[in-house]
């Protein structure tokens, strides 16, 4: 900010009346050469400073963001938008808590994905394995052993 010259007051020392943008007048403040408002320049450096030490230890002292979407969120983001999978009546998170269901009553791992390569298009054994371990994963993730305990010994079934 620019301010206006300083008014010289005739006594011995040099004193100066500091004038703001707006014409109000400051406390008279001793000056080191006639013509210079110190006190205001200081102050104003020293502020400029602060601000600028605080703007680059403020990021190292916060904690770092971590924003993690909600797991109903996170499924049906992964499925239906990068995925592209079509589900009955669209329903993609209605189809992942149906699975979490069935896996949690202990339907076998073999069963789970026929009902699944038989519903959900593409219709293949590796989409079918992806919608199942990724719904048991992120709805339901206390039934993965459950899942892991269906799944041991499965064979894909031959030409699927």
């Amino acid at each position: 900010m620019k301010y206006s010259a300083p008014e010289v007051d005739s006594a011995s020392e040099p004193v100066a009346i500091c004038r703001q943008p707006d014409g109000r007048t400051a406390s008279p403040r001793l000056i080191a050469a006639p013509g210079r408002c110190t006190a205001w320049r200081s102050w104003t450096l020293g502020a400029v400073t602060l601000a600028a030490v605080l703007t680059v230890l403020a990021p190292t002292q916060a904690s770092p963001a971590s924003a993690t979407p909600a797991p109903e969120v996170e499924y049906t983001y992964n499925v239906v938008v990068r995925r592209h999978f079509d589900f009955p009546y669209g329903d993609a998170l209605g189809y992942g808590h149906e699975i979490c269901h069935h896996v949690a009553n202990g339907e076998s791992y073999a069963n789970v994905m026929s009902d699944v390569e038989r519903d959900v298009s593409p219709n293949d054994e590796q989409s079918a394995n992806y919608i199942v371990s990724y719904a048991v994963g992120i709805l339901c993730p206390a039934q993965i052993s459950q899942l892991r305990n269906s799944a041991a010994g499965y064979q894909p079934p031959v030409g699927g």
